[in-house]
């Protein structure tokens, strides 16, 4: 049974990543990773309740597609509606979801705000071309740098004080609350070990 819904923005970067962490933890049998054909925030949205998981996390890009005010909006609109209600849990990433990934390697990356710069240092890092579809799973994952991304994030986000608005969230850039996604799957993977029984969960 699906106890958990991770509902991707992006059909390569998000999926591949959430997916081999996922597997990571031991909680394919309890966790899907799902995408969307669409950068159109409303249909995200919409996507949100075609599924039966108790628990749902939209992730998302504030990064405006190509200026696009009226995708600007229809964000707004769709985290204002979920701080409010509580329903669905958000993962944004301010600018991209590539920041999300350069706090695995950097302690404070907040002098680089804008994508291109983001996915520069992290070609620097990688010591290859960034492919959206082909990330380095093994450094990103295996290594536990995700470990080090999460303290990270937390951290920096706590530094950017009140982030209780749609507003606040998407003007505080770069900042992303990715960390509190993977912290959530942490601790579902204890309770979901724990309900499997010995042999279950991550080793």
């Amino acid at each position: 049974m699906t106890h958990l819904r991770i509902l991707c923005e992006g059909q390569a970067t998000e999926p591949q990543y959430f997916r081999a962490l996922v597997a990571y933890l031991g909680l394919t049998q309890h966790v899907a990773v799902d995408c969307t054909e669409s950068p159109d925030p409303q249909r995200l949205h919409a996507a949100v309740y075609q599924g039966d998981a108790p628990e749902t996390w939209l992730v998302m890009d504030v990064e405006p597609h190509a200026g696009d005010a009226v995708r600007t909006r229809r964000l707004s609109k769709v985290i204002a509606q979920a701080l409010e209600k509580g329903q669905p849990l958000l993962a944004l990433s301010n600018p991209c979801f590539e920041y999300w990934l350069l706090l695995h390697e950097m302690e404070d990356p907040r002098a680089l705000a804008k994508p291109d710069a983001i996915i520069a240092r992290l070609e620097q890092f990688w010591q290859q071309p960034y492919r959206k579809s082909q990330l380095p799973l093994k450094r990103l994952i295996d290594s536990g740098r995700w470990l080090e991304a999460v303290d990270r994030s937390r951290r920096l986000r706590q530094e950017a004080g009140n982030l209780s608005t749609a507003g606040r969230l998407m003007k505080a850039r770069p900042l992303c609350t990715v960390d509190a996604l993977v912290e959530r799957l942490v601790l579902f993977s204890g309770s979901a070990s724990a309900a499997d029984g010995p042999s279950g969960g991550p080793q």
